[in-house]
């Protein structure tokens, strides 16, 4: 019982012990034994996701800015957060995405595909071989004929759009909310 005895006896005493043991593991895991711990960039962005946090939300979005300063810091391979590096080399496209021609299968990363709230669509299936037959159910919509028969009706709506936009500028208080042309633009 004496290794026991330095823990306090209060309840709330022991939820702090509990979770700054918890907080310090954690961390100690995430810098020496995270699977990309030996990756470099910042120690806080490996340490907690409040350093992505504060680039995106409390200076509106400069993370991406961030992360290309972040290259020329450290080179082209940067861990940016807990979960994810950022690969700002080219010749790396083939290693990292699976082609058919390669024979290789790649499961999606859980975290990335919820995201979006749509555990059943295509675009959510992690598991590579599901994925693909779902794919292929939409791939002739995609195909380069489907494309160039819908050619001619987008070039109708950009010019249309082009002569919205051109009438607005010949106007002294007109503004153009852009989301919402844009969207015109797609829903006809």
């Amino acid at each position: 019982m004496a290794l026991l005895d330095f823990l306090p006896q209060s309840s709330i005493g022991l939820a702090l012990v509990a979770l700054t043991s918890y907080i310090l593991i954690g961390g100690i895991y995430r810098l020496l034994f995270s699977p990309i711990a030996g990756f470099p960039g910042p120690k806080l962005a490996a340490l907690t996701l409040w350093y992505e946090f504060y680039y995106d939300v409390v200076l509106r979005g400069q993370h991406t800015f961030h992360i290309r300063n972040l290259h020329g810091q450290y080179g082209p391979i940067i861990r940016i957060n807990l979960y994810e590096l950022h690969i700002s080399d080219p010749s790396y496209i083939d290693t990292l995405y699976a082609s058919s021609a390669s024979g290789e299968k790649r499961d999606k990363w859980e975290w990335y595909t919820k995201q979006f709230g749509t555990s059943g669509a295509m675009f959510s299936t992690n598991e590579h071989d599901s994925h693909r037959a779902r794919r292929a159910a939409l791939s002739r919509f995609f195909s380069m004929a489907s494309v160039r028969r819908l050619q001619p009706m987008i070039h109708d709506r950009v010019e249309w759009m082009i002569e919205r936009f051109r009438e607005c500028k010949d106007k002294e208080d007109a503004s153009i909310t852009t989301n919402v042309a844009f969207a015109g633009f797609t829903n006809g």
